[in-house]
């Protein structure tokens, strides 16, 4: 079982019962809304019982389906694997269980780098599915290979391309790993992962 799946199956179990596994979810593009400065790709945005979930990604997707189309499900893509991920962030928002649903404004941006800097100071860092190589201005001394790292970052696009999955099955016990951003936010919870989007939005 890969962690996309564990998330899946805990994310099963906390709503199955609720009724909202019966629900339906808009998935649609949503180009003009502010995404993560660590994100790259298009945004999307999930659409369920009135609360909506932005995630932004390389590998965009528009749908509307059951939210039990999860389960049991094989995430074989990166569109898959994007879907699960905005559909999993707005139904857990919608049941107060993930509190980030949408990307800071820019006006953050610099806050949250600072803020991230500080934090990992004196690390070594490992960035999967940045939108740039996290080096200058945030005087992060960033490493090519996660075996040299102290810490592990992971944006959504990590996750979505597998690469990111890959390094959190290989390392999840014996590094600090931190899922970084909004499309990220349900599977951390689900996985009691370190989640960093310090002034992502409800």
């Amino acid at each position: 079982m890969t962690v996309m799946e564990e998330a899946r199956d805990a994310f099963q179990q906390s709503v199955c019962g609720t009724g909202c596994d019966d629900g339906m979810v808009v998935l649609r593009r949503c180009p003009d809304a502010p995404t993560c400065q660590y994100q790259q790709g298009a945004c999307i945005e999930a659409v369920y019982g009135g609360k909506n979930a932005q995630v932004a990604s390389n590998y965009p997707i528009s749908a509307s389906t059951r939210v039990s189309f999860l389960f049991g499900a094989q995430f074989d893509s990166p569109q898959k694997r994007t879907a699960a991920a905005a559909i999993m962030n707005v139904v857990m928002n919608f049941l107060c269980l993930a509190r980030i649903s949408r990307s800071c404004l820019p006006a953050s941006f610099d806050p949250c780098r600072s803020y991230l800097e500080d934090e990992l100071r004196g690390m070594r860092v490992f960035c999967s599915g940045f939108r740039d190589r996290p080096t200058g201005t945030l005087g992060l001394d960033v490493v090519d290979d996660p075996e040299h790292a102290d810490v592990l970052l992971i944006s959504g696009n990590g996750v979505f391309s597998g690469q990111g999955l890959a390094i959190l099955e290989r390392y999840r016990t014996n590094r600090r790993i931190i899922m970084v951003g909004p499309e990220t936010a349900a599977a951390a919870a689900l996985l009691k992962i370190e989640h960093w989007c310090p002034f992502g939005r409800q």
